[in-house]
């Protein structure tokens, strides 16, 4: 087999003559005042430091290559040969655009030392060759000559490895001549441009100006910034020079005008026509060449796998030449490496629900399996952009097996014992997290309560003892205005009415009221709106207030222990007791106030009701800091079910799959889910444990079975997913404790806070 290393580090310094015949050494010896370098090379290149660059200098050697009928007209092409042959195919290595073949002074040592016969050869118009009789230079010419370079030394079908613009070269070589090609190796390939751009159309004497500004150290300099990944100054000078030592040959403006004018590389059309088997490998911080195209190339080549290089940029054979060993196998490209290499490596395919223009490409790919969620969303944004230019980043999660990948791809498959030697399947999910944080819209005190549940408007309770109504971020409609003390629950009555809506407070001055709201009334600033009906009933503070699901009833909970059922009507009915008063206010006398009494209480609890939820029309569920959860029913009173949590609990809702869960919070940092519907209904069947403090709120989302948003007197919101342990989303809005929270519209998070502050965190896009 034939391996092409790619990693961390370059090898060992080399020694300053690498071994080889005697006739080698003699030819090594010579040249340059003995130093060892090849006569032909510029004398500037004794001035390189890089010691893995002065030893490849040192084997470069002029090889005769016939290009035309001739035979007394070779072109003396320059190339490092390799010191003996190889049975299985040779390496041939090309280069980028204007470049040579100490681009590969890191990796050459490396294949050599595997074996390999390995070639580095410059193509015609740059590297080292003596063009002194300067034949053309455009695509035509380069091909023929790398063809009778093969014919006449190589002779076998070979591995051809091109980076860049080398790339295009390889491509164009292997589809006019199929058969001295085996294997193609593709790195950062820049193969989707004319490289010469609109110079082909300019007059010579532009073109020679143009061209003299690639040989300039500024230029050259910016070039290796861009093409490395974090070198030191120094190391950037001294490659600097390395990639502009054969334009100081005096041929070279000449070989490269010829080839600018001449158009350079389009294969773009060739690319699907490629018949033999691919390796594509692309620098995961490649400057140059965007991933898009990498991506682009990935989908249109046949019979083409890709592997990723982390933490490297345009040259990887430069940059990172060792560590991991990639493998061309004779039958099939593949991944074949020792163990360690198959726990680092696996062969992916995206999939996606998701609809058009969501749908990437299905090709597998290798990436390594080090990376974790970020990375893989760059890469399905990626695949997105290479069929659709106009495509805007998204973030995205993942699920394989149908669980979240919260962890690198490795450890993941490790954990749940999924082999890494199949093609894995990843589906694809857009991420559950705010794109955009609204302006706070400030309160007066403490936001203590809050609902979300109609997406015209948000409904907040405060400690100043006001309602208020909020129409969109900072826009305050209504004030409601009679609670003696703090707001302590909220609750929209008919969140599906029309222009009238009805909305229930609940407070620490015992009571609980209901106010009807034209929501669609136009106002320059907040209206006063005095409730219609007050319920009196309880003995201490009311803490929470719910709505039966058709509106007709509502439920509340306090620190009397009891849970009061009340009716919203405004008309006498039996059991519902009330009377009309009517006060006079500056001589005019004030709209009449309807006050009602409990239909039922319903009692178990024996300390305070927290929470109260009825969202199942039968049937009341309802938490107590007694450490327990009950479950009654409405017609009987009777209290059906009792979990108990071993835990003080502030908060409970209904939702997830079939709206049978229950999500409640308290006086610890974890958020417990049961199942009533399973035998031993005490234990939860998840648990969430990402907050610091007391869990204040926590509410499932209405259109999703896994979805769920918590917050917390650690000043933090979370998004939750029952399919991962960790929080999808952390929400930072807060500057204090956070008392309440909720979905809005279902795509924002809304949450109020001892920071006086209503928060909006909106384009969450749950599935």
């Amino acid at each position: 087999m034939v391996a092409f290393m790619l990693g961390s580090s370059p090898p060992s310094p080399p020694p300053t003559v690498l071994g080889g015949s005697s006739r080698d050494r003699r030819h090594l010896a010579g040249g340059n005042g003995g130093s060892g370098f090849p006569s032909f090379l510029p004398k500037e290149v004794e001035n390189i430091k890089d010691p893995y660059v002065r030893a490849l200098a040192q084997r470069i050697e002029r090889l005769p290559v016939q290009i035309g009928p001739s035979e007394s007209s070779p072109i003396m092409s320059s190339c490092v040969k390799p010191l003996k042959q190889s049975e299985i195919s040779p390496v041939v290595l090309l280069h980028c655009f204007d470049s040579s073949c100490l681009e590969w002074r890191c990796a050459y040592p490396l294949l050599e030392e595997a074996g390999l016969e390995t070639w580095a050869v410059d193509v015609l118009g740059w590297g080292f060759s003596d063009l002194e009789m300067l034949p053309p230079c455009n695509v035509a010419s380069k091909r023929h000559h790398l063809y009778q370079l093969w014919k006449s030394y190589i002779k076998r079908p070979m591995v051809l490895v091109g980076p860049s613009l080398g790339a295009a070269v390889a491509i164009d070589f292997a589809m006019n001549y199929p058969e001295a090609v085996a294997k193609l190796v593709l790195i950062n390939a820049s193969v989707y441009a004319k490289v010469t751009g609109d110079m082909a159309k300019l007059p010579k004497i532009v073109a020679y100006a143009g061209v003299s500004l690639l040989q300039s150290m500024p230029l050259r300099f910016y070039a290796n910034v861009l093409a490395f990944n974090g070198i030191s100054l120094a190391t950037t000078l001294d490659w600097t020079n390395v990639g502009r030592l054969h334009c100081l040959l005096p041929w070279w403006k000449d070989a490269t005008v010829s080839f600018m004018n001449s158009g350079g590389y389009n294969v773009t059309s060739l690319i699907k026509q490629v018949k033999q088997k691919s390796l594509i490998i692309c620098g995961e911080h490649d400057q140059i060449i965007s991933y898009k195209q990498t991506m682009r190339l990935h989908c249109e080549l046949p019979n083409s796998i890709m592997r990723l290089i982390p933490d490297c940029g345009h040259l990887p054979h430069v940059e990172k030449p060792n560590g991991r060993v990639l493998r061309i196998k004779q039958e099939e490209m593949d991944m074949d490496g020792d163990a360690e290499e198959t726990s680092r490596r696996v062969q992916v395919r995206f999939v996606t629900k998701l609809q058009p223009p969501f749908k990437a490409p299905t090709a597998s790919i290798a990436i390594p399996s080090t990376l974790t969620r970020m990375s893989l969303s760059t890469i399905v944004n990626n695949l997105l952009q290479s069929g659709n230019p106009d495509w805007k980043a998204e973030p995205f999660d993942f699920l394989i097996d149908g669980e979240l990948v919260r962890m690198s791809l490795e450890q993941f498959l490790l954990a749940k014992g999924i082999s890494a030697e199949k093609i894995l399947e990843i589906e694809y999910i857009k991420a559950v997290a705010p794109r955009k944080e609204e302006e706070p819209s400030l309160h007066d005190d403490w936001v203590s309560a809050i609902d979300g549940s109609n997406p015209r408007f948000i409904l907040t309770g405060c400690y100043d003892g006001f309602g208020r109504v909020w129409k969109s971020p900072g826009v305050c409609t209504h004030l409601l205005e009679g609670h003696s003390d703090a707001v302590t629950s909220v609750s929209v009555i008919n969140p599906e009415g029309g222009e009238s809506v009805t909305v229930a407070s609940a407070s620490k001055d015992q009571t609980l009221r209901l106010w009807k709201l034209n929501i669609e009334e136009p106002t320059n600033s907040p209206l006063k709106v005095k409730a219609f009906k007050i319920l009196r009933g309880h003995k201490a503070s009311v803490q929470s207030v719910a709505s039966q699901t058709n509106g007709d009833m509502i439920c509340s909970g306090g620190w009397d222990c009891t849970i009061n059922l009340w009716q919203t009507n405004e008309i006498n009915t039996e059991g519902d007791l009330f009377s009309v008063k009517k006060r006079r206010v500056n001589d005019e006398a004030e709209e009449s106030q309807l006050e009602g009494q409990a239909v039922s209480t319903l009692v178990g609890h024996t300390q305070c009701v927290s929470s109260v939820n009825w969202s199942l029309c039968e049937t009341i569920f309802s938490a107590s800091w007694d450490h327990s959860i009950r479950r009654w029913d409405v017609e009987t009173g009777k209290d059906l079910l009792n979990i108990f949590s071993g835990k003080v609990l502030n908060c409970l809702d209904i939702g997830g799959e079939s709206s049978s869960l229950i999500a409640g919070g308290g006086s610890d940092p974890i958020i417990r889910i049961w199942d009533p519907r399973k035998p031993g209904t005490s234990a939860p069947v998840f648990q969430f444990s990402s907050h610091t403090s007391w869990v204040s709120a926590c509410k499932w989302h209405d259109k999703s079975w896994f979805h769920l948003v918590s917050a917390s007197y650690d000043g933090k919101v979370m998004l939750w997913d029952l399919r991962t342990a960790w929080p999808l989303a952390v929400i930072d809005s807060h500057e204090d404790k956070v008392l309440c929270a909720d979905w809005w519209k279902g795509d924002s998070v809304i949450s109020g806070g001892a920071d006086s502050k209503l928060c909006i965190s909106s384009g969450v896009s749950v599935q």
